[in-house]
């Protein structure tokens, strides 16, 4: 009979997460942080030649970036020029700094106040293009409230609750605005060189002066009668029931194999949870990048196949540790015990954020949360095992 190597059967959960580990590695050696919870500053005389990936409570970015920005915090500023892309989660979000790449901004406040050249992508609670903001490409934006008071040079999509409109659009503006009372004014000053189409509860406020040069659509809310239906459906439902047992079974198999390993990461997710959001949404971006690149080259097709299938199972059993860590910190808050189940508190995780994820307008900000913060703390985790091993 074989012998299991008993390192080498902690190491089986967490494979896939290793691949990762390898195949990004060269793109993030510069990372510097230690502590998620500390406050980093950068002076404006500062330049930093390399990719800045850091994360923190509050991050205040002064400098001169020669490429990438890439942080995850509390409170984020970021005001001196980044010759490359910004890529930024946090709280409270404000770049007033100069980029000359792309910005892509998840959080709760955000306020891009300055020169962007290519695309602006937001996801969060209000989301401003602040008057000396000037995108030269698209914007695609989601928030509650949206406030474009900045120049967009291509097209603005998205969709939310409210949105203004208060200067010039070089292309067309097409937004999906759901909430019940939502609508979208257009200040004076906007002159939309395309189409203007949105959805909402009632027709646009148009001030007097503002320009469309295209046609402009109104299209009212989608009637509820159909999702509804689908949400009623018997195949529906049973598909969402058995989707949920099976990422329930996945769990179990997950703890049997390896439970010490399990709740190290659950607990790493509650421990450092703005340092794991930043990792995993390095992760969730580069390694797809990393896998095209390998792609272009014949040999390695394979390989980037391979790997490509072991990133979509890590995306899909972050779920079993969002519900860990999730299902602790509920069972240990209502138990008042430091010890727990695990795989109760598995379960009870797992249902949870089933359902938050269903929820319309947020659901999908808080799927792309929750599988950062976990894809964050499994890479760690394994980072760990690999230097207990080698040491």
């Amino acid at each position: 009979m074989l012998k299991l190597n008993k390192k080498k059967l902690l190491l089986t959960p967490g494979l896939l997460v290793g691949v990762l580990l390898l195949a990004s590695l060269p793109l993030v050696t510069q990372a510097l942080f230690e502590d998620g919870k500390k406050n980093i500053y950068i002076g404006s005389e500062e330049v930093i030649e390399g990719n800045f990936i850091q994360t923190g409570g509050i991050v205040d970015f002064n400098g001169q970036a020669q490429k990438d920005v890439i942080i995850a915090g509390g409170t984020i500023n970021i005001t001196g020029p980044v010759k490359g892309d910004v890529i930024v989660t946090g709280g409270n979000i404000k770049i007033k700094g100069e980029v000359e790449g792309n910005v892509r901004v998840a959080g709760g406040t955000i306020e891009i106040d300055n020169k962007v050249g290519k695309n602006v992508t937001i996801a969060g609670g209000t989301a401003v293009i602040g008057e000396n903001a000037e995108v030269g490409w698209d914007v695609l934006v989601f928030g509650g409230s949206i406030e474009m008071r900045g120049k967009v040079g291509g097209n603005i999509k998205g969709g939310g609750g409210n949105a203004i409109l208060a200067n010039e659009v070089g292309g067309n503006v097409n937004l999906r605005l759901d909430s019940e009372n939502s609508q979208l004014i257009l200040y004076p000053q906007p002159n939309i060189k395309g189409n203007l189409t949105y959805r909402a509860s009632q027709k646009a406020e148009i001030k007097e002066g503002a320009q469309v040069a295209g046609e402009t659509i109104y299209k009212p809310p989608a009637p509820l009668v159909t999702p509804i239906k689908k949400a009623s459906g018997v195949s529906y439902l049973l598909s969402k029931i058995l989707g949920l047992l099976a990422l329930i079974a996945v769990g179990l198999l997950i703890i049997l194999l390896a439970r010490k390993k399990s709740k190290e990461v659950g607990e790493r997710m509650l421990d450092k949870p703005w340092a794991n959001l930043g990792w995993g949404l390095i992760y969730l971006i580069i390694t797809p990048i990393v896998l095209i690149l390998v792609a272009i080259t014949v040999i390695g097709i394979p390989l980037s196949l391979i790997v490509l299938a072991l990133y979509l199972i890590a995306l899909y059993i972050t779920k079993v540790f969002i519900g860990i860590a999730l299902g602790q910190k509920l069972l240990k808050w209502w138990s008042k015990k430091q010890e727990v189940s695990l795989i109760r508190a598995m379960i009870l995780g797992v249902v949870l954020f089933s359902i938050l994820v269903n929820l319309p307008f947020v659901g999908w900000i808080i799927w792309l949360l929750g599988i950062c913060w976990a894809l964050g703390a499994m890479v760690e985790t394994k980072k760990q095992i690999l230097k207990r091993i080698e040491g």
